[in-house]
């Protein structure tokens, strides 16, 4: 994987931003972190270990909940 040098508090928040102008209803849909503890028990529950930048970001978003599926997912699978 390529590193674009930039940290992913910085490339969420650009990210997001952009959402905000321009997809108003997907960014209203982001669900905040659910916290340090549940991102480190997710982790642990995966039994392997997992990028830093992939923790961080999970450290600033849970997703988007199941009844906001139609709202799209800024980044795609």
């Amino acid at each position: 994987m390529r590193d674009v040098g930039m940290p992913v508090e910085e490339s969420w928040r650009r990210i997001t931003t952009w959402l905000v102008r321009h997809a108003p209803v997907t960014a209203a849909a982001i669900r905040p972190s659910s916290g340090a503890a549940e991102v480190r028990r997710t982790g642990e529950a995966l039994a392997r270990p997992l990028p830093g930048d992939l923790l961080a970001w999970w450290g600033l978003m849970d997703g988007i909940g199941d009844a906001e599926y139609w709202a799209g997912f800024p980044v795609p699978p």
